[in-house]
């Protein structure tokens, strides 16, 4: 039997036939991955800043690769197998008989689990601005900072021990979310 111009699929409709949007989704999302982590970890392995633009060349040149691939071969349970002509799937399909899915318990598992992980997540996610600390005064939060000790041994440095303190108290009061104990508050208490 051979397809005539009219019953010929449109490209796009080929493309899905044979998988290619999910293999260029998959792609896009793996090359992303690789991206980041090579971005953070080779600079640290003491590699030279271009081995990172290599890694992105390599990727945008191994994409046409992918999706040529992906036109030509389909992964099924019996392992990489050649995409069959649109005729043969054509023929199979005339001849298979429709019937619905039943629900089988893992589906059951899997709707259960995705709830489960929605419950947990929710919160999460929408409630991210809420804070759990004590708010003292008026809904602030009330911080204290504690006096600098000079470590270095040099005792011209102890000048700027209560200096120090001064600056972050200073900087941190003009938050209108945190309260900060004042310096001799602090310097009482010790």
């Amino acid at each position: 039997m051979s397809l005539t111009k009219e019953k010929r699929p449109s490209f796009w409709k080929e493309l899905k036939r044979r998988g290619v949007p999910k293999v260029l989704a998959m792609y896009a999302a793996t090359a992303f991955i690789i991206m980041e982590a090579g971005d953070i970890m080779l600079p640290r392995l003491g590699l030279p800043d271009w081995t990172v633009t290599l890694v992105i060349i390599l990727l945008i040149l191994g994409l046409p690769v992918a999706l040529v691939l992906s036109w030509i071969f389909d992964i099924t349970p019996h392992g990489v197998v050649k995409t069959e002509p649109l005729e043969k799937v054509v023929q199979d399909k005339e001849a298979e008989v429709t019937h619905r899915r039943k629900l089988r318990v893992s589906d059951g598992i899997i709707g259960v689990l995705l709830i489960v992980v929605a419950v947990l997540v929710y919160p999460k996610i929408f409630q991210a601005g809420n804070s759990n600390l004590p708010r003292a005064m008026k809904g602030k939060i009330s911080i204290a900072v504690m006096p600098f000790k000079n470590m270095t041994g040099d005792s011209i440095y102890n000048l700027w021990q209560g200096g120090l303190q001064n600056l972050v108290i200073t900087a941190l009061s003009n938050s209108e979310e945190l309260s900060v104990r004042q310096f001799l508050t602090m310097n009482s208490l010790i």
